[in-house]
């Protein structure tokens, strides 16, 4: 009898399986609809930057903030440009953006269109209700790649870098963050912006600007 006891799995385990399956497919169908539902509202940036009388190229992403044409992104990817355009789903070339304002501390930048239509807007949350361990998504253009989705967790908060003139605070995941997704949203599986992507270090580590400082930039760098 004990024998047998030990060598029967419990029926709790049996009958988990079933749950577990539609909690999975439960999950893959938020994703999806979310995906659908943010990524026309990210651009792809393109920076024009003079660095010692050479002008190079800079790439990165945005985020859709005002259906008006303001657009968040990151201070390192239009620091020292002479000249920005955007990129939008489903529309054909490039458009030109004005830089409103840009701060260095927070790598947050503004920028402004003028769009012949509503655009958009993203849906925006708070970051003070992340917690360590929820589903996100980071949404971007890694490597030109338009409209890119990647799910992970958020693996930490107040994360400090020890990066020298920058506020050190950042949201860690390890959603894939990389070359030209900064700029870009992490978003909540209510499809609710809760950060602004702004570097990778390394497979699965990447750091994100909480969007309470983000949007509190934006308030004054629209001033």
């Amino acid at each position: 009898a004990i024998w047998f006891a030990l060598a029967t799995p419990p029926a709790r385990a049996t009958e988990a399986a079933p749950v577990t399956d539609a909690a999975l497919a439960q999950l893959q169908g938020r994703v999806i609809e979310i995906s659908k539902r943010v990524t026309p509202s990210v651009v792809h940036v393109e920076a024009i930057v003079k660095v010692n009388d050479r002008r190079n190229e800079v790439t990165g992403s945005g985020v859709i903030a005002s259906s008006d044409g303001r657009i968040l992104t990151n201070h390192h990817v239009v620091e020292k440009a002479e000249k920005v355009t955007v990129t939008m789903p489903g529309v054909a070339g490039k458009i030109p953006a004005r830089i409103i304002g840009s701060d260095k501390q927070t790598d947050i930048a503004l920028l402004r269109i003028e769009p012949t239509h509503p655009l958009p807007a993203a849906t925006f949350g708070s970051s003070d209700e992340v917690r360590v361990g929820q589903w996100v998504l980071a949404v971007g253009n890694p490597y030109g790649l338009d409209g890119t989705v990647s799910l992970g967790i958020v693996s930490a908060k107040g994360r400090n870098l020890g990066i020298p003139d920058l506020i050190n605070d950042f949201i860690q995941t390890d959603a894939m963050i990389d070359r030209g997704s900064s700029g870009g949203p992490l978003v909540d599986l209510d499809g609710r912006v809760v950060g602004i992507n702004s570097r990778g270090q390394g497979r699965g580590i990447g750091f994100t600007i909480p969007v309470d400082t983000a949007l509190d930039v934006m308030r004054q760098l629209d001033n």
